[in-house]
């Protein structure tokens, strides 16, 4: 089968490969991690192994193959690097590999689902809403959005009484295995991973806006609010509190990660500016593309944003990731109970997969080195030196 490789490309990432197409773009990816060694191939290094392998799938004569700077760009970020191996994860359209040793059942990529707490801890779930007002008090109603998220609306001072209690507080957690998206009373809009939650005023004051996190979530801030006795529009800080530690900011995208298990907090800034501050009163000031991370020490460090934010974009991407810190994310994601030897927590995996694929397609990505096995039996995944 003779492809021009860009065109082939463009096909893939549009999920319009045929089943050969996708083998040989396969072949080819596992193929380069035998000749490259875990380094990252350059785009001649990757033309020359892909007309090898093109040449080896058709007895016609072999064709030369162009690739520009742009479709090498496009190669590597769907390739699996580990140090030890390649692989190609990144379409919804990939077929069962054959290397894997699965059970016979799967696991379903996370859900929206989460559960309301109101503050009378009345518990609603929010997977299965009606197409009606969910919630109506305190001068805000609360209405099921077009795209599974809930909408926190704040009433014009007309329709409620003057004297409004801003003291009330919701709950939103996720479960593992579950996502959410709210959108304020403000305005903003909280997009929460798995095994995350999220505590916030059922309406906002004049003077502050303030939230608590534990887990992980990605906030698109709104700069203006309506003042609970005015309806005249103003600027009020948004600060999010995590254990021993506080975000604030005006009007702005970022990212934080905050779960128990993980030995730092990570504040990612996508755009506007942020203020980090710790308990301890050490703060600093983030600029857009950095990263404070704290614990014991607050720094600020460049961020891969594509990295940071991809499970808000629907991705999971691996960049010489430990199969520990992996095993976290498809443990919360997939709601399921992870075991490995100690001495394999450390291998390091890179990769780009869609966050609504089966895990089957995760067992595939990690066996796919060579050097370790994973068996499902119900929800625990046992992972094993090969």
């Amino acid at each position: 089968m003779k492809k021009d490789i860009q065109t082939l490309l463009n096909k893939y990432k549009e999920g319009k490969c045929s089943e050969q197409e996708l083998r040989l773009l396969e072949a080819w990816f596992f193929k380069i991690a035998d000749e490259s060694q875990g380094e990252e191939p350059d785009s001649e290094q990757i033309r020359k192994i892909f007309n090898r392998i093109a040449h080896k799938a058709s007895p016609s004569k072999p064709k030369v193959f162009k690739i520009g700077k742009r479709y090498a760009t496009i190669a590597a970020s769907i390739l699996v690097v580990i140090g030890i191996g390649f692989s190609l994860l990144k379409t919804g359209h990939i077929p069962s590999l054959p290397w894997s040793e699965t059970a016979n059942y799967d696991i379903a990529a996370a859900t929206d689902k989460a559960i309301l707490t109101l503050q009378n801890g009345k518990k609603i779930a929010l997977d299965s809403l009606s197409g009606h007002t969910v919630f109506s008090k305190y001068g805000v109603e609360i209405l099921p959005g077009k795209n599974g998220e809930i909408i926190y609306r704040q009433l014009p001072i007309a329709h409620h009484h003057p004297s409004i209690d801003v003291s009330a507080y919701h709950t939103i957690e996720t479960p593992r295995g579950g996502k959410y998206q709210v959108q304020l009373a403000d305005g903003s809009k909280v997009w929460l991973n798995a095994g995350s939650s999220l505590t916030f005023p059922v309406r906002f004051d004049a003077t502050e806006r303030k939230v608590r996190l534990s887990g992980e979530a990605f906030f698109v801030v709104n700069k203006l609010i309506h003042g609970p006795d005015t309806e005249r529009m103003q600027n009020v800080s948004f600060l999010v509190e995590t254990d021993g530690q506080t975000v604030e900011v005006l009007g702005t995208e970022f990212n934080i990660k905050n779960y128990t298990d993980d030995l730092h907090q990570y504040t990612t800034l996508v755009e506007g500016s942020v203020k980090v501050k710790l308990s301890s009163g050490k703060e600093i000031i983030l600029r857009p593309g950095e990263q404070a991370q704290s614990g014991e020490h607050l720094e600020a460090v460049h961020a891969d944003l594509e990295r940071e934010i991809a499970w808000k974009n629907g991705d999971f991407v691996f960049k010489r990731e430990t199969l520990e810190e992996i095993c976290k994310q498809i443990s919360r994601w997939y709601n399921i109970d992870i075991t490995y030897p100690e001495d394999i927590k450390s291998v390091r995996f890179s990769g780009m997969i869609r966050r609504s694929q089966p895990l089957s397609v995760i067992i595939n990505m990690i066996e796919s080195a060579g050097k370790v096995k994973a068996t499902l039996k119900e929800r625990r995944l046992t992972i094993t030196k090969t």
